[in-house]
């Protein structure tokens, strides 16, 4: 399966297993168990009983590599190939401990932890944020209507380090830097949330989403443009105004 330069795939396997594909990527799917990155950008979500095993290579000017990443069964894992280098990102800390196999070695993939190898099998590990490792996922996510369980707390972890109080807005800059992708989340949130007690945090949401949306936003803009709620739907409306205009 091969992705263009703007699409995105998500593919469930019979036993629930989830696979993530980034746009221009490709991966072959040999069963559901075991799976070839061969280019690209990939989340996989491993089943409650079964483990997903990712082979891919790592190449650069004179040789080539292969490598197997395993995932743990009921874990979620990303793997990435650029130049002459491939990373491995355990970014839930709800994971098994991982095994990444690269040539005769074995190397740890720990939960929360990113691991980056090139082909002399230098490796670098550093910390690997979940909700910024699934920015370019989050069009996938708010696909579903209700949202579900993981888009929300996808959202949970964007709103958080805010508060549910007047404190400072800690994480404003940070939401702020993901871009487009970053408002689907918050305007699918605060267009599906009804709770009274939510009013405050959607607001805030929106009031986050209003200068960073943009065309895949408008379904979401739309359904706030006739919430009860009047800041919401002023909201939207301006928000729905000035993507209009830039188109």
């Amino acid at each position: 399966m091969r992705t263009a330069a703007s699409v995105l795939c998500e593919l469930k396997t019979s036993d629930e297993c989830k696979i993530r594909l980034n746009e221009a990527g490709e991966v072959v799917l040999h069963d559901a168990a075991k799976i070839e990155l061969v280019k690209g950008q990939a989340w996989f979500r491993a089943a409650e009983q079964r483990e997903i095993n990712v082979d891919f290579a790592i190449h650069d000017e004179t040789s080539s590599l292969a490598a197997t990443m395993a995932c743990p069964s009921a874990s979620e894992f990303q793997c990435r190939i650029g130049p002459q280098v491939a990373a491995c990102d355990s970014h839930s800390l709800k994971n098994a401990p991982a095994k990444m196999m690269v040539g005769s070695n074995r190397y740890t993939v720990s939960p929360g932890e990113s691991v980056a190898i090139d082909a002399k099998q230098n490796v670098t590990r550093e910390p690997a944020s979940h909700s910024i490792a699934k920015v370019w996922q989050l069009p996938l996510l708010a696909v579903g209507h209700p949202i579900d369980r993981e888009l929300t707390a996808v959202v949970g972890e964007l709103l958080a380090p805010i508060g549910r109080t007047k404190a400072a807005h800690l994480n404003e800059a940070q939401i702020r830097r993901l871009g487009p992708e970053g408002a689907i989340p918050l305007l699918a949130y605060a267009a599906t949330e009804t709770a009274p007690d939510q009013l405050a945090m959607r607001r805030t949401a929106v009031s986050l989403a209003r200068d960073l949306a943009d065309h895949r936003s408008i379904q979401w803009l739309e359904q706030l443009l006739v919430d009860p709620d009047p800041f919401l739907s002023a909201q939207a409306e301006k928000t729905l105004e000035r993507i209009a205009g830039e188109d």
